[in-house]
């Protein structure tokens, strides 16, 4: 059985953060982070460059969740601000239907 199941947090976590987990607008968030990544077009973006825009999010996860919806692909690396290999993710789709809620 997968550990997460159906929620966005493990069994053994505390309960004040899967109550957070519980709380959270998942498809609000994809929605976000989708339209950040369109917005960098077909140079493709970073985890930093969201990082930068949605400080309050942490994107890395909604952006395993787009990639496995097929809305990103990843079309090679760059260098993060700490001089990391990152992947660059694009938009399957270049429309910018702006908060696309149908993640």
């Amino acid at each position: 059985m997968d550990e997460y199941s159906n929620t966005r947090h493990r069994r053994n976590d505390p309960e004040t953060s899967q109550e957070a987990a519980k709380r959270l607008n998942v498809k609000l968030c994809q929605s976000r982070v989708l339209n950040v990544i369109r917005s960098y077009g077909s140079d493709g973006c970073i985890v930093d460059d969201l990082r930068a825009e949605l400080p309050n999010m942490s994107p890395a996860q909604r952006m395993v969740e787009l990639e496995r919806k097929g809305k990103i692909v990843y079309i090679g690396k760059r260098k993060g601000r700490l001089g990391r290999n990152q992947r660059i993710a694009v938009a399957v789709d270049q429309t910018s239907d702006q908060l696309e809620m149908d993640v």
